[in-house]
């Protein structure tokens, strides 16, 4: 147990990139919709994903009113063939993908994340609803941070050594369609799940990390988390008691990812609490 890290990871459209909440559909399936990039080869226009027999591009237009926030909010729509897209985390058929580049990835190699370490990702997620065949957030539902897919690390890749890169090819050939392959950051890895390590959840209460009624940044987890020494970039202040059961962790303004070293809580039973917690997200 002792070793292991969680490391909660930011993805899909914030405020900044992308503008707008992800989506919670009526059936609870969520959709993490993916940041804007000038960089990348993937476009929205070409993703195949539907919901009830409605394209991803129309749902998506629909919600936005046809804009995206890429540096400041412009007219966008996801249908047209040139709007790029950063899709990252990437499912493969039988593989979950993680690239991690520069300073993000700095932090991660700080923090000597290795094999057997798991990403909790989480996002700015809303309910939507189709009213009059168009699709709506719905007015009375909260802007929430929910934890969307796990990944528990099979593999690490270094991008920058060309062993690897030819290693990619004859071994995971289909990694050459994953955006960082080509990326030229002197510092970029990829984190490859095999199948049964790796989920994508629907909607369920227990994934929520935001406090109930509060700003989506204010969380609330429970008791046995309340351990700033153990997270990176958190510290006491950032922490509070709601009551005996419950914590609360305001981390506005803070990095793209915590990362959780269990190495350090001095408190086995707290750890123990804490994987039993992740075990059983990843049973939801």
């Amino acid at each position: 147990i002792n070793k292991m890290k969680i490391i909660f990871s930011r993805k899909g459209f914030d405020s900044t990139a992308g503008g707008f909440p992800s989506i919670i559909f009526p059936n609870r399936e969520m959709y993490s919709i993916p940041i804007p990039s000038k960089f990348d080869r993937d476009l929205y226009s070409e993703i195949v994903y539907k919901y009830d027999n409605y394209p991803i591009q129309k749902i998506l237009n629909d919600i936005t009113n046809q804009k995206i926030n890429s540096g400041k909010l412009r007219s966008c729509n996801y249908f047209d063939k040139k709007f790029n897209l950063h899709s990252d985390p990437k499912f493969f058929k039988d593989f979950f993908v993680l690239g991690q580049a520069g300073s993000a990835l700095g932090h991660l190699n700080n923090s000597n994340i290795t094999k057997g370490d798991v990403f909790l990702f989480y996002g700015w997620f809303k309910e939507v609803d189709l009213v009059s065949e168009i699709w709506k957030y719905k007015n009375n539902s909260n802007d929430i941070h929910i934890i969307w897919a796990y990944l528990k690390i099979d593999e690490i890749l270094d991008l920058n050594c060309d062993k690897t890169k030819e290693m990619i090819k004859v071994k995971y050939p289909f990694l050459e369609k994953h955006p960082h392959y080509f990326y030229q950051e002197k510092n970029n890895k990829i984190f490859l799940a095999k199948k049964g390590n790796f989920k994508k959840f629907n909607y369920h209460q227990k994934l929520v990390l935001t406090r109930n009624n509060y700003n989506r940044s204010i969380w609330s987890l429970p008791y046995f988390f309340n351990h700033p020494e153990a997270f990176s970039y958190l510290q006491k202040r950032n922490f509070n008691i709601i009551d005996e059961n419950n914590i609360e962790i305001i981390h506005k303004g803070y990095g793209q990812e915590f990362v959780l070293d269990l190495d350090l809580i001095g408190n086995e039973s707290h750890k123990i609490e804490i994987m039993r917690y992740i075990n059983n997200l990843i049973e939801l």
